[in-house]
């Protein structure tokens, strides 16, 4: 059986089409950047103005922790669409006002540590021979 030019044409094009659905398809995925603080809106509800590629954006921090002017925060967009809501996941460069304590404060623990006092433990993903 031959290849014709019709064919060759149909197997281009189907490939084009599966590019393009891929590209689509990882555009609505949420995506992760890097923005600049620009201003305190409102802390009491975590708001903030970013600049992101020189926009001026809206977002929110759901932790206590309060960002300063300049600071370099990791924001997530939701599906790729800068009118959701933005969220703040936290300072990749923070500026020299802000103090590691305020994250240390954000640290919260759950329950007791199950190792404490425990003595030896062997961690393994076969089965032991070992008996105690």
């Amino acid at each position: 059986m031959s290849t014709t030019a019709n064919d060759l044409k149909e197997s281009l094009a189907n490939s084009i089409a599966t590019i393009s659905n891929a590209s689509v398809q990882a555009s609505d995925a949420a995506r992760t950047v890097e923005a600049t603080i620009v201003s305190i809106e409102d802390e009491a509800l975590g708001l903030y103005k970013i600049n992101y590629k020189d926009n001026i954006l809206d977002a929110y921090s759901p932790s206590s922790i309060t960002y300063s002017p300049d600071d370099i925060v990791c924001v997530l967009i939701p599906e790729g669409d800068s009118s959701k809501t933005k969220i703040i996941l936290g300072a990749v460069a923070p500026s020299a006002e802000m103090e590691v304590n305020e994250y240390v404060e954000e640290y919260l623990e759950i329950g007791d540590n199950f190792l404490d006092g425990l003595g030896d433990y062997e961690l393994c993903t076969y089965k032991s021979d070992y008996i105690e």
